[in-house]
């Protein structure tokens, strides 16, 4: 979900889930690091985006 405008995620649900595909809302999901790279701190973005990308994978991986 986006923090900083959580009806649109809300709305993106409800179009999937009418489409029959399936969503996932991730556990240990980080932040998506927007803030971080828009006050200056561009590699503790990228650590985060690391992160959630290595957890996605992890998920694909054991859901197929």
């Amino acid at each position: 979900m986006n923090y900083n405008n959580p009806q649109l995620g809300k709305e993106f649900l409800k179009v999937f889930n009418a489409m029959g595909i399936g969503v996932m809302l991730l556990e240990k999901e980080k932040c998506c690091g927007l803030p971080l790279t828009v006050n200056g701190f561009p590699e503790r973005a990228r650590n985060i985006a690391q992160f959630n990308t290595d957890h996605i994978g992890k998920i694909v991986d054991e859901k197929g």
